[in-house]
């Protein structure tokens, strides 16, 4: 028998702004919506919420103050959400998303998440591929921006 898991606030607010249409969401948003809603309500999954709290500490040395909710969503379920064996409940992401909306930004930081001690993965690799080298490299750049960042150097 499973036990619904408490869906995190940071699901949660991405989740409700969808089913709300606030801003206005296209279908694939609300399947995706009710989707996560039944995981959360039928399978025995977890949040790790001390790594997400790790993970979104490390959003200070980055050049924006927070991530936008579809960022926290996306870092809360796919790296932060277990199943009962340990093992991630979705390892495999595909995020369709337009420009502007902050990818290059999330994806430099996820990056920084994975490669972080708080990632219980020692070693991990990170591998980006884009539609050519200069879109690859973006987030790249980013990342080694906020490392050698002369205000974070010593502490990084």
């Amino acid at each position: 028998m499973t036990m619904p898991c408490k869906i995190p606030k940071e699901v949660l607010g991405y989740l409700e702004s969808v089913e709300q249409d606030c801003p206005r969401a296209c279908r694939e948003q609300h399947a995706l919506a009710a989707y996560v809603r039944r995981v959360f309500d039928q399978e025995d999954v977890h949040v790790d919420r001390e790594q997400l709290g790790r993970y979104l500490g490390l959003v200070k040395y980055f050049p924006y103050d927070r991530l936008f909710p579809w960022e926290e969503f996306l870092l809360t379920l796919w790296d932060c959400t277990y199943k009962a064996d340990g093992t991630p409940r979705w390892k495999t992401v595909l995020c369709m998303v337009g420009r502007g909306a902050g990818k290059d930004g999330f994806i430099a930081f996820d990056s920084a998440c994975s490669i972080s001690p708080y990632n219980p993965v020692a070693h991990y690799n990170v591998d980006i591929c884009a539609n050519n080298e200069e879109q690859a490299v973006t987030p790249v750049k980013d990342l080694a921006e906020v490392l050698e960042a002369p205000k974070w150097e010593s502490k990084l």
